[in-house]
């Protein structure tokens, strides 16, 4: 089966039965030991992309608590 085919086929599923397509590709990715994919209504990211975003905002905080324990000249 093609990936057209299925990309088409999907659009004529009832949300029930995406949801257990969803679910099955979550469980692929899963034993492919592959990141997973957040979609929310901003973005769809992978889990490496949601890590890192993570990891900039941290880095900001971490940078801003510094700054605020500097002592006041």
């Amino acid at each position: 089966m093609k990936v057209t085919e299925i990309i088409n086929g999907l659009a004529g599923l009832t949300t029930k039965e995406l949801q257990q397509v969803e679910r099955k590709l979550i469980e692929i990715y899963r034993n492919r030991k592959q990141g997973l994919v957040f979609d929310d209504a901003h973005d769809v990211l992978t889990e490496e992309e949601h890590m890192a975003a993570i990891g900039e905002i941290w880095a900001k905080l971490d940078k801003a608590e510094k700054l605020q324990s500097k002592p006041k000249k």
